[in-house]
């Protein structure tokens, strides 16, 4: 998959997951979300996952997303923080 076909993929990603509330985010602290999608040329893996940034309880949300290639040793990544009361920063 080409880069920037890719990087609209983790934009799309990120965009949705901002959409989630603060304590469904929560559960990616204890559990890596991972999934495959599309086939050839449109295959992609993405790996989600959460941290505690600090103790007011703030989430680091990280996306890192790959084609399967040579790319999955450098994935795409992005990420954003959302705080208890849901608001990203």
């Amino acid at each position: 998959m080409k880069k920037k076909d890719l990087l609209q993929h983790l934009n799309l990603e990120i965009e949705q997951l901002k959409q989630r509330r603060y304590e469904d985010l929560l559960k990616l602290t204890e559990e890596v979300e991972a999934r495959q999608s599309g086939e050839g040329d449109s295959f992609y893996q993405v790996e989600i996952q959460a941290f505690c940034d600090d103790k007011t309880g703030t989430l680091r949300v990280i996306v890192a997303m790959d084609d399967g290639g040579l790319r999955a040793f450098k994935p795409l990544t992005d990420d954003f923080l959302i705080t208890r009361s849901g608001q990203l920063l």
